[in-house]
């Protein structure tokens, strides 16, 4: 499953900038595309132009968004929809942590 927050979100000049400080040398791909996706769906919402920063130690790199509508717009979206009806039927989902766990496919906790 991804999980992805914005650090920021800045809002002026007709446009929204999403602010996501880069902890990693190499952040994970689906966790931007998220990121990319729900910025996109705020900024079509409210009429702004959307742009994503990966901000790190003394420089700020735009990350390029997927078109609305492209395949891995769609791709994107598809993907975060079945997470989120994962979630609302309750249906166990492996997480980070339950590598090790003899109960990792028959686990009675939530995803989260």
């Amino acid at each position: 499953m991804v999980r992805a927050q914005l650090d920021g979100l800045l809002l002026g000049r007709d446009e929204a900038v999403g602010l996501k400080w880069a902890r990693t040398a190499n952040p994970r791909r689906d966790a931007l595309e998220a990121l990319g996706f729900g910025l996109q769906s705020f900024a079509q919402r409210n009429g702004l132009r959307p742009r994503l920063l990966l901000v790190a130690p003394r420089q700020a790199l735009p990350y390029p968004l997927a078109p609305v509508g492209s395949p891995a717009y769609r791709r994107t979206g598809e993907g975060l929809r079945r997470a989120v009806e994962a979630l609302r039927q309750g249906a166990p989902m492996a997480g980070r942590g339950c590598g090790g766990c003899p109960l990792r496919h028959g686990c009675p906790a939530r995803a989260v």
